[in-house]
């Protein structure tokens, strides 16, 4: 696991290769295809990201970061009704588990709650010790909305299940 995770430090390329061959080696490691899917969704490559978060849950649904992060790109991508059905098992979790509160904030924020999801965003990037690598994406997600909010709240169309998360895409966050 050392090889992959420190190619993950350098390209894309040399990441996805890495995971690759290790994945050729330990095809049931559920959190190669995890990260290998992490990298598809930074280079942009969604429907392969979507695919390795899916086979990795579905090797360990244990491992509940991969359903999210799955179902963010769902819900982004303007599949709000995946995203709400797959989230499902997250209600599980205890109430204040980082992401049961970060799914209910990004699903009061597709119903136009915006007050209220972004009490929620940041109460969940704060409790955040066990997955911070998905802050950026929630950062991001509350810079834009509150981009948009604050510069027309009054000509801001209600979301339709859609909102403004289809004007969202985590990979052209700024430079991290």
């Amino acid at each position: 696991m050392a090889v992959p995770v420190e190619a993950m430090r350098s390209s894309d390329e040399a990441a996805l290769h890495a995971l690759n061959n290790a994945l050729e080696r330990w095809p049931d490691d559920y959190r190669l295809w995890f990260l290998r899917g992490a990298v598809h969704a930074g280079s942009q490559h969604y429907e392969a990201a979507r695919s390795d978060f899916d086979a990795s849950q579905q090797l360990t649904p244990d491992f509940p970061i991969a359903g999210f992060m799955l179902d963010f790109l769902h819900l982004t991508h303007g599949h709000v009704d995946r995203a709400v059905e797959a989230w499902r098992p997250l209600d599980a979790l205890p109430a204040n588990d980082t992401l049961r509160v970060l799914k209910t904030g990004l699903l009061n924020l597709v119903d136009d709650r915006f007050a209220l999801a972004g009490e929620q965003l940041r109460a969940g990037i704060a409790s955040n010790t066990k997955y911070p690598l998905i802050n950026r994406y929630i950062v991001d997600v509350l810079q834009h909305v509150e981009s948009i909010v604050g510069a027309a709240p009054a000509s801001h169309a209600p979301s339709e299940k859609t909102g403004v998360l289809l004007e969202i895409d985590p990979a052209y966050s700024a430079p991290r």
